[in-house]
């Protein structure tokens, strides 16, 4: 239902005849802007009166009859043609409710139809509501006419007869609440209507008497009105101007200020619900509602940027604002409410531009950096670890700085001593951190921001420097070696990495890294294919030319049926292998030797070797009578320049272990010996010079059955002592039991020096040798889990082609690095971990689930 709109307008004058009748909504406005000059009183009216141009505004209260107190806005807004449209209702915030079109000429103020009127409005036309230059006194005559239009809306034409008659009563003083006028303009507008409504023998009669008061320069400041119906009481109505802002003219000049907000300003809302804000202004006078919407109006951003808003909420006194964004809660960041440059009271007096900052907090600081990183594979093993955060850090009373420092999985968390520092959090190590070892670190616990968000507790996991070797790596994409060894494969004087692997879905195959003529060696290709399906690792490896021909060739054997005996994959002219039986099998470790084969048989260690005509001898140079051969090495051990052989066997008696020798003489091999072994259960053996006495001692890798990742491994040094036989074995600590052992100078001072695979652990431990002879402590290097039943060989040897010595161990190699001054000790041994052969093959093999395709054959 549209609202009855004043001063007296002809649209107002249609809706005081339409409500008593069928409250039809007929269309048109009331209200009015004005502007004057203060030129004196004169008999005539002047045209100052009532100036209109857009942005002129009044805010109208009622003093008597209606809603007394209510409040009604009059805006002047954009041209429409010749005229401007006129906008009045309360507002608050929502869209004006009534719109009027006026258009001021020289001799007076009319109403026009607009593209919103309505039909009566459009009906009647233009009409004229205000004539200037009237004398004192006269009265005109501005409407007198008979229309026939709807005025009900029941498609029916209606009669309307409208009368509306004009004087200028003079010049008067008036007093408003706003203030005391002394040169006002009266005007009495009589307004006469008779409805004769289609199909009704009823006629109505409204009769309305307006006076309004026009100041110059200013325009309507009060307005009252006398409505009676059919000759009934009239009812009375006054609302006066009590602020306005019209050219240049304001009814006041001081601008809003806001006197309290909600955040508080500068506040911080932190915790879980810290963005579940209201946002509240109140200011110290009412606020323009039609200032607060759109581009120029209330603004709310976070961190510079616009947040969307779903609605403002203004009181009935206008003086408290309450914004509703769309997202809620509010995210976390800096906040400002901001005057978007047209947020003014109603008398257009601009707010200030800041009307409101606060800050959103609900998480705690987060970690952006550390020293060493989260992740770092080459920390240094000295300094202090420190932990920077995006915002300050605040210890609350009682609470510590520590930072907790642990090798991962061993062991309990040990504190530092930090200190706060800003953002930081700095702790120094009190002592140097071990070389090639897993970290943990933790930091934070019990801190909060300066808003109270509690830190939490942040974790950064870490390994340091690792010394001579770097992280372990691959070496044989799509493969995975678990047998390698040093061979002139293809007859051109240079050694080639020879391997045998597995291939996921596959059998195992027999690979290569071919040595280049720069000395670097080009990618591992498949040369044979062992077994098309897979029914075990293959267990023995040995390279050489067995039969003479020239060309090397591969000795295997498997663990299971089809790989259960040992043989010879003899290489052809054109460079592939076929397999063929050897006459006997061959068990436990395998070498090419003096142009045949020496392995283990029933009855000791065996050699094989073939006649150029094809026909196999076989000799037992070692009658050890037992089958038990864990490992043998063929060693200069009395230093006559023969090579001799020197194994470790389950003992005769079937109680222990017993090493055994056999010295080459002149005219073949010497008498057959043995001495029994400390308790402990041999898993290989290798020989070399540990003393600088130029003979070589036999040192052997033992599992002592105990457990637990720290004892249950021991290295022996056994010392020949000629006739004698051996010494008794000088027994250094292992950190487990080993699968494989290689000597060779690995820190390149000269002397030998001893790797130890430790494949359940995924290390691989460094004896180096003292320069007093002896061997020092070992020194774990991170390495990968071994592959079935354990690595069986070692090999050392630039494979990455930077010039320096790898130590390639199965699947993996360790790369070496330029590496001056002392080797530290480090990489602390994890848990001893059983796993099955199949659960390592998948944990080693993931990424060769479509490699099978690859193989060349």
């Amino acid at each position: 239902m549209k609202r009855e709109l004043k001063p007296a307008r002809l649209a107002g004058w249609v809706a005081v005849v339409c409500a008593p009748l069928w409250l039809v909504a007929c269309g048109g406005g009331g209200g009015s802007g004005a502007d004057g000059g203060s030129a004196p009183p004169i008999p005539t009216l002047s045209a100052d009166v009532y100036p209109l141009a857009t942005g002129d505004r009044r805010s109208w209260r009622t003093t008597q009859g209606g809603i007394n107190g209510a409040i009604r806005h009059e805006r002047v807004g954009e041209a429409v043609g010749a005229a401007l449209v006129v906008r009045s209702g309360d507002f608050r915030v929502e869209l004006p409710a009534d719109e009027e079109y006026l258009q001021r000429s020289a001799t007076g103020v009319s109403t026009v139809p607009g593209p919103n009127s309505d039909a009566l409005t459009r009906a009647v036309g233009p009409v004229e509501l205000l004539r200037f230059g009237m004398a004192q006194g006269q009265s005109v005559v501005l409407l007198d006419r008979t229309f026939t239009v709807d005025v009900d809306g029941d498609g029916r034409a209606d009669s309307l007869d409208l009368r509306v008659e004009s004087q200028f009563t003079g010049v008067e003083a008036v007093t408003t609440q706003l203030a005391a006028f002394a040169d006002a303009s009266r005007v009495r507008t009589s307004v006469r209507t008779t409805i004769r409504l289609a199909g009704a023998s009823a006629t109505r009669t409204i009769s309305q008497t307006l006076d309004d008061w026009y100041v110059p320069g200013i325009g309507p400041v009060r307005s009252s009105s006398s409505t009676s119906t059919d000759g009934g009481a009239p009812v009375l109505e006054t609302e006066e101007v009590v602020v306005y802002a019209v050219g240049n003219r304001r009814s006041e000049a001081v601008a809003p200020t806001v006197v309290a907000v909600s955040p508080a300003s500068n506040a911080t809302s932190a915790g879980q619900t810290g963005g579940s804000v209201e946002l509240r202004l109140s200011f110290s006078e009412p606020v323009d509602p039609l200032s607060l919407k759109g581009a120029g109006g209330v603004q709310l951003l976070r961190d510079g940027q616009l947040v969307a808003l779903k609605d403002l909420l203004l009181s009935a006194d206008a003086k408290t604002l309450i914004l509703l964004p769309t997202t809620s809660p509010l995210s976390d960041g800096a906040y400002e409410v901001r005057n978007g440059g047209q947020v003014s009271d109603w008398a257009g007096n601009l707010a200030p531009t800041p009307l409101n900052s606060f800050r959103v907090d609900t998480r705690g600081p987060r970690l952006q950096s550390s020293q060493p990183a989260d992740g770092a594979t080459e920390a240094v093993l000295s300094g202090s670890l420190s932990f920077d955060f995006d915002e300050a850090l605040v210890a609350p009373a009682g609470v510590e700085v520590r930072v907790w420092l642990r090798e991962d999985s061993v062991g309990d968390f040990q504190p530092l001593a930090a200190s706060l520092q800003g953002r930081r959090i700095v702790a120094p190590l009190s002592a140097p951190l071990k070389a090639n070892t897993a970290y943990v670190a933790s930091a934070g616990a019990g801190l909060t921001d300066a808003s109270g968000n509690p830190l939490g507790s942040v974790t950064i996991y870490f390994r340091t420097d690792p010394g001579a070797f770097a992280r372990p790596q691959t070496w044989a994409p799509g493969l995975v070696p678990n047998l390698v060894t040093l061979a002139d494969l293809d007859g051109d004087g240079r050694s080639d990495v020879v391997f045998v692997a597995q291939v996921l879905g596959a059998g195992p195959v027999l690979g290569v890294r071919r040595q280049q003529p720069d000395g670097t060696y080009a990618a591992a290709t498949v040369r044979h294919i062992i077994s098309d399906s897979y029914c075990g690792p293959v267990e023995r490896l040995a390279v050489g030319d067995i039969d003479g021909d020239g060309r090397a060739d591969a000795v295997v054997r498997g663990g299971c049926s089809t790989l259960g005996m040992t043989r010879l994959l003899h290489q052809n002219p054109d460079g592939s292998f076929t397999a063929q039986p050897l006459p006997v099998d061959l068990m436990g470790p395998l070498a090419v030797m003096d142009g045949g084969v020496m392995g283990v048989t029933t009855v000791g260690l065996t050699y094989v070797s073939r006649a150029t005509d094809g026909n196999w001898t076989v000799t037992v140079p070692a009658s050890a009578l037992t089958s038990d051969i864990r490992d043998w090495r063929s060693a200069d051990l009395d230093g006559d320049g023969r090579q001799d052989l020197v194994w470790v066997q389950g003992s005769s008696s079937g109680l222990g272990y017993e090493l055994g020798w056999q010295l080459r003489t002149a005219s073949g091999w010497g008498a057959l010996q043995r001495r029994p072994l400390p308790q402990g259960s041999p898993n290989a053996l290798a020989t070399g010079d540990f003393d600088g006495d130029g003979r070589p001692e036999v040192v052997l890798a033992i599992d002592n059955g105990a457990s637990g990742p720290a004892s249950n491994g021991e290295i022996w040094l056994m010392r020949f002592n000629g006739a004698g036989g051996f010494a008794d074995p000088q027994r250094l600590p292992a950190a487990s039991g080993a699968s494989a052992l290689l000597v060779e100078d690995f820190n390149g001072d000269g002397r030998a020096d001893i790797a130890v695979s430790h494949d359940i652990l995924s290390r691989t431990g460094i004896y180096l040798q003292a320069a007093g002879g002896g061997l020092e402590a070992e020194r774990l290097f991170e390495s990968g889990y071994g592959y079935f039943a354990g690595r069986r060989s070692l090999v050392w040897v630039d494979l990455t082609g930077d010039g320096l010595k790898d130590l390639v161990q199965a699947e993996v190699l360790l790369p070496g690095r330029t590496f001056a001054g002392t080797w530290p000790l480090g990489a602390a041994s994890p848990a001893v971990q059983a796993r099955s052969s199949s659960r390592v093959l998948r944990a080693a093999t993931g990424a060769l689930k479509t490699a099978g395709s690859s193989v060349q054959r």
